[in-house]
């Protein structure tokens, strides 16, 4: 397993899945969180969810915030405004 991003410094490690969506809504697969938990473990890196819905800027969501839906987590474009962080709040935080 591993995310599509990673970045870091000497304080802070990422780890990011990124999706990209002309829905509103966007379906990730258990497993592929489960993996980038994993990873993130591994590595020592907070793990994020990154999704660009159609004609937005990208949002950046922590994994607490997905929706399970049994089969699947989700983020919706409502929740993703709600409760992501733009690339440049995501970059700040300590």
């Amino acid at each position: 397993p591993s995310p599509d991003i990673l970045a870091g410094n000497a304080i802070r490690r990422l780890a990011i899945e990124c999706k990209v969506t002309k829905d509103k809504k966007k379906y990730i697969p258990k497993q592929e969180i489960a993996q980038l938990e994993i990873f993130s473990r591994k590595f020592g890196a907070e793990s994020w969810i990154g999704v660009k819905f159609l004609g937005e800027k990208w949002y950046f969501i922590m994994l607490e915030d997905l929706k399970d839906t049994g089969v699947s987590l989700s983020i919706s474009l409502e929740l993703a405004k709600l409760r992501g962080l733009t690339a440049e709040e995501l970059i700040k935080i300590k």
